[in-house]
């Protein structure tokens, strides 16, 4: 059965302005995520985490107190770690050069700098939530991905990696350890691009957030399937930042017409 989809269209104002006008599409009924399980929980196949920290005990787990949510922590061990959350290297999401129309993926989540820093990103220290390829530990050497990151400090990059150009670009936004965001990443092979939009809200009894537009990257036509990504790293440090992963959303053009 196809469903109305309401997708984001870039304003004429262009990058950095709030979105004003809506694509409505007869699509797949989206896949969604919401991250609900018991404390001490495993997550449902194909998630999964992988762990590659040089020491210590980062945490993994569902918030199950606060409503659901998934925690990724780094502990206090002054070493590297790395927790990533992925599909496991199963790539069901695509395919950017077969099916015809839009695609749509949101993530809902919060990341939290250790207060030791002032609630700052510290150099060394990275978090992305995104979708890519199949994962590796240097997550600049994943072959292709579409995400947003903050990478050593609070400025909002939306990266991009189409297996033949990288792009990278500061929005001009500064992360708000105490915000939720919803970022939505748009796949528009009509364009070859990528379109990214972000939304964020301090307060989570007030009405849901308005939506901006950070910018749109080129993307190649040749992309095959990919998978949901999320991280959090650090290179040293004591410092316990945290990426809180509450729902994933995956919207797929419709196979028949």
């Amino acid at each position: 059965m196809l469903t109305p989809i309401r997708i984001p269209r870039p304003p004429a104002a262009g990058a950095g302005n709030p979105v004003t006008e809506w694509r409505v599409l007869w699509q797949e009924p989206p896949y969604v995520e919401h991250f609900y399980g018991e404390t001490g929980g495993s997550l449902p196949a194909p998630w999964t985490v992988t762990d590659v920290s040089a020491a210590g005990s980062p945490t993994t787990d569902y918030q199950e107190n606060i409503g659901g949510d998934y925690i990724l922590a780094m502990d206090a061990t002054d070493e590297a770690q790395q927790l990533h959350v992925d599909w496991n290297d199963a790539l069901m999401l695509g395919k950017w050069n077969v099916l015809d129309g839009l695609m749509a993926f949101s993530w809902q989540f919060s990341a939290y700098p250790d207060n030791a820093d002032s609630g700052n990103w510290r150099v060394g220290h990275r978090m992305m939530v995104g979708i890519g390829s199949a994962y590796n530990a240097n997550l600049d050497s994943i072959q292709r991905y579409c995400r947003l990151a903050c990478d050593g400090d609070n400025d909002i990059l939306i990266e991009t990696d189409d297996n033949a150009t990288v792009s990278s670009t500061d929005t001009g936004e500064n992360w708000n350890r105490n915000a939720i965001y919803t970022l939505t990443i748009v796949l528009n092979p009509a364009e070859t691009q990528v379109e990214y939009y972000l939304g964020k809200v301090e307060d989570p009894t007030i009405a849901p957030p308005s939506m901006l537009y950070l910018g749109a990257h080129t993307f190649a036509a040749t992309f095959a399937y990919f998978q949901p990504m999320a991280a959090i790293q650090k290179a040293s440090g004591g410092y316990q930042d945290s990426l809180t992963l509450e729902t994933f959303s995956a919207t797929m053009p419709a196979k028949y017409a």
